[in-house]
């Protein structure tokens, strides 16, 4: 009966580890999203602020130009749409960041409990 539960609680910390291994390789990825999406919104802010500054230098010319100034308009109301869907993505994106992170402790925590008991049923067994 031991072994048995002892080849059970290697199990389970096999089973641990290998779960602790892939929270760790959801985080991992959910971080590259994150710099990825925090990365997207600073280039569309950049653009956002170049548009602005073309807007406001059309402003003053011709008919011609006051239509280009309304597409440009247009346009940057589609990227702060886009940029608004990206912010959103990263809200999510570091919600499930966090999610992963408190698995992966909840993870360690438990194997570390596990081993705890292990080895005191070892020195228990020892001293038996």
């Amino acid at each position: 009966l031991s072994n048995e539960t002892s080849q059970q609680l290697s199990k389970s910390i096999n089973v641990l580890q290998d779960e602790q291994a892939g929270l760790t390789k959801q985080v991992e990825k959910k971080q590259y999203e994150v710099d990825d999406l925090n990365e997207k919104i600073a280039e569309l802010t950049m653009e956002i602020e170049r548009k602005n500054v073309t807007i406001l230098s059309l402003g003053d010319e011709s008919k011609k130009k006051d239509d280009v100034f309304e597409q440009m308009r247009e346009k940057l109301q589609s990227k702060e749409g886009e940029m608004e869907q990206l912010q959103s993505e990263l809200s999510q994106t570091k919600q499930d960041l966090a999610v992963s992170n408190e698995r992966a402790v909840n993870a360690l925590a438990t194997l570390e409990d596990i081993e705890r008991k292990f080895a005191t049923r070892r020195i228990e067994q020892e001293s038996a």
